[in-house]
């Protein structure tokens, strides 16, 4: 499904992800493994976040999807321990679904 997923694994990553980018892939996206709040602060452009609970190492089942997260908010979600977020809007969150089984390779 997605072209590239960047695993957000060092404080400084996290923090970065795509807040102060001017641009990015549209479907790029930005994973954040033991995370399951996110914001939108000093973004320069809505997001769409798609939130997952980890089922093993390579398998996430998908439990809450935001498309056009505007900067400056925040957004959670009960239950998810990841999430990948990408610049919005993005194509591949027309084939994934609530419940759907990502598997990262």
């Amino acid at each position: 499904l997605l072209a590239e997923v960047s695993h957000m694994i060092t404080i400084s990553k996290k923090f970065r992800g795509l807040m102060l980018r001017k641009n990015s892939t549209d479907n790029k996206g930005y994973l954040f493994l033991g995370s399951s709040v996110i914001h939108t602060f000093f973004m320069l452009f809505s997001i769409d976040v798609v939130y997952l609970k980890r089922i093993n190492s390579f398998e996430a089942r998908v439990v809450k999807i935001v498309r056009s997260l505007r900067p400056w908010r925040v957004s959670g979600a009960l239950g998810a321990d990841g999430l990948i977020e990408f610049k919005s809007p993005a194509s591949v969150l027309d084939k994934i679904d609530i419940n759907d089984v990502l598997q990262f390779e």
